[in-house]
């Protein structure tokens, strides 16, 4: 599978993407949804079938994802990227913004090793100070640049 079949792939599990469905309003280069994509649970299957060939699963992508293996990509940026969206979409439509505890804390070990690569034009924001009682979520938004 080429680079760009595999970044096509990481894209079609953006949900902010494919809810706003224009790459103007994601900031993306990228049309929205991703051409052929179908439906999210069946880009997860495709996501989950190219993980089991270790050629595939170590295959570098370009800069767009940091120059690290699909495997990577997948396994800690997409699903940080999509653990944070779900709040997003719950804090937008009024929903239970509690996330999982585990994948909070694993998101936040992931990316704030990241910090000076993940504050891109279109990724996350500047942080914002957490308060001195603030529990682990909230300091992983913050550290997005969310409010909470």
């Amino acid at each position: 599978m080429s680079s760009l079949q595999l970044s096509g792939l990481i894209r079609g599990l953006d949900p902010c993407g494919r809810v706003i469905g224009g790459s103007a309003a994601a900031g993306c280069a990228y049309p929205l949804p991703f051409p052929g994509m179908g439906t999210r649970l069946e880009a997860t299957a495709r996501v989950q079938a190219a993980l089991k060939s270790e050629a595939t699963a170590q295959q570098v992508l370009g800069a767009e994802f940091g120059n690290l293996p699909f495997e990577h990509v997948v396994r800690r940026m997409a699903c940080a990227d999509t653990l944070i969206h779900t709040w997003d979409f719950a804090r937008a439509t009024g929903q239970n913004e509690h996330l999982d505890p585990e994948a909070v804390e694993l998101a936040r070990t992931f990316l704030v090793a990241k910090d000076d690569q993940i504050r891109l034009p279109h990724a996350f924001g500047a942080k914002v100070a957490p308060t001195d009682n603030a529990d682990t979520q909230t300091r992983l938004l913050n550290f997005l640049g969310r409010t909470t």
